[in-house]
């Protein structure tokens, strides 16, 4: 039966972080199990009964080994903290012609414990911490003089002569009847030809001359090379004003040939007419410096003439086909800014947009103006049907003559796109319809925010 003293020396779960405590737990775990083996022991005779009934020597081997395995069983074998490395171990490497195993010493930390020279202390379980920056030795780095790093001494080279004394003299042996010289690694030296002061000079000179050679020769490779490329750009750059002032040439001809064929501008009118006066006076030139007969100079005068007359009526086609357009552009810019919301400065600075029933008003007339004045097509035939009724129920709110005019025009034209008319024969029934809806739109009576454009 085992002892009350023995069952006290098994290990327990608080002395586990204890080297000497685990050892001695140990060997106490396996004297116990041993103990255990044996035949139990006669007990001792007493006339006194025993205080506590003694368990079965199987029951309490079983609870010593259960306690003494909780660092062999429950604890994983790469944590168990009873573990000890010993000071040598085998590593074994595995080879092609068998393994091959040698044994390696361990280096162990010191045992005693950390010198404690900062950190605070858990006062719950006593454990230590220490600091990290304060437990580290601070190895102070020498600073490297520089005073004389870039000076005349240590760019210079120093001559000395030190002499030395190999650790071990050495000698020759010749070789004799009685004494045998291994030659076996010896190595025949021979002597260099001789080389005087003034060879190695004149060798440093030739060589002097070839490199400023080669570097001569990369330098003028250098200045081609930038020469070239300065030519090339030059020339690039000579291409492209060419190039340029070419193209600014078309752009300039191209803009004189719309101005004269298009003209939108009184400049624009004006060289018209200062050139055909230089073509009439260049044409009568050459009429009154001709050896023609007084008949057949009168009728060159009468076709000068005729031409003269004919370019002047094209000039002013063309000037009322710009005044149209300048006139619609101009109604159409005012409309927009009708249709703008009002900007009014804050006490802050900032600009605040209103919309008031009188821009509102102006931005749908605006917009129905632009679905009128849109191109008409086969394919939006019903599209423009419905923008003549919405035209129609806009100025029916008014009665008076300009609102009945719109009116009969919006149903003629109706009526002509449901009798299936051209398109061609209805233009000039739109413009006068786009017209009369232009002035219905300035007129401040059914455009309040026109009288804001008009003056009093």
């Amino acid at each position: 039966m085992l002892s009350s003293t023995q069952f006290l020396a098994v290990p327990t779960a608080s002395s586990a972080m204890d080297a000497e405590t685990d050892t001695a737990a140990n060997n106490a775990a396996a004297v116990i199990v041993d103990d255990a083996a044996a035949p139990p022991a006669a007990a001792p005779e007493s006339s006194s009964p025993s205080p506590l009934p003694q368990p079965p020597a199987q029951q309490q081997q079983q609870h010593v080994v259960s306690t003494g395995m909780l660092y062999t069983e429950l604890w994983p074998e790469y944590c168990n903290p009873s573990y000890r490395m010993p000071p040598v171990i085998e590593v074994k490497v595995a080879l092609e012609q068998g393994d091959y195993v040698f044994p390696v010493a361990v280096e162990k930390a010191d045992p005693s414990a950390k010198k404690y020279l900062g950190g605070f202390r858990n006062k719950v379980n006593g454990y230590l911490y220490h600091h990290a920056a304060s437990q580290t030795p601070v190895v102070k780095k020498e600073l490297k003089d520089t005073s004389t790093l870039r000076t005349r001494e240590t760019q210079t080279s120093e001559l000395r002569t030190l002499s030395t004394q190999s650790y071990r003299e050495y000698g020759t042996q010749m070789e004799r009847i009685d004494v045998h010289v291994d030659t076996r690694h010896d190595r025949v030296k021979d002597v260099r030809p001789y080389v005087t002061a003034a060879e190695v000079a004149k060798h440093k000179l030739l060589n002097t001359i070839k490199i400023q050679r080669f570097w001569r020769g990369y330098v003028a490779r250098c200045l081609a090379h930038a020469l070239r490329r300065r030519n090339h750009e030059l020339d690039a750059r000579d291409r492209r004003q060419r190039e340029r002032a070419e193209e600014d040439a078309k752009q300039r001809a191209a803009l004189e040939i719309a101005r004269r064929a298009n003209p939108q501008h009184a400049a624009d009118f004006a060289i018209l007419y200062n050139e055909l006066d230089a073509w009439r006076h260049a044409e009568l030139a050459k009429i009154k410096g001709s050896t023609l007969t007084a008949d057949e100079k009168t009728k060159a005068m009468s076709d000068l003439l005729a031409s003269e007359t004919k370019a002047l009526q094209s000039i002013q086609r063309l000037k009322h086909a710009a005044q149209r357009t300048a006139h619609a552009e101009k109604a159409h810019h005012t409309l927009e800014l009708m249709a703008q919301p009002h900007r009014w400065q804050l006490a802050n600075g900032t600009v605040a947009q209103v919309q008031t029933p009188a821009t509102m008003r102006a931005k749908e007339l605006l917009e129905l103006y632009r679905a009128l004045s849109a191109p008409v097509t086969p394919a939006n035939l019903d599209g423009r049907l419905d923008i003549l009724l919405h035209v129609k129920w806009t100025v029916q709110e008014f009665d008076d003559a300009l609102t009945r005019d719109i009116c009969d025009l919006v149903d003629r034209e109706a009526d002509l796109l449901n009798r299936g008319r051209t398109l061609k024969s209805m233009e000039r029934l739109r413009v006068r319809l786009n017209n009369l809806v232009l002035q219905f739109l300035d007129d401040p009576t059914y455009n309040p925010r026109a009288a804001d454009f008009h003056g009093p």
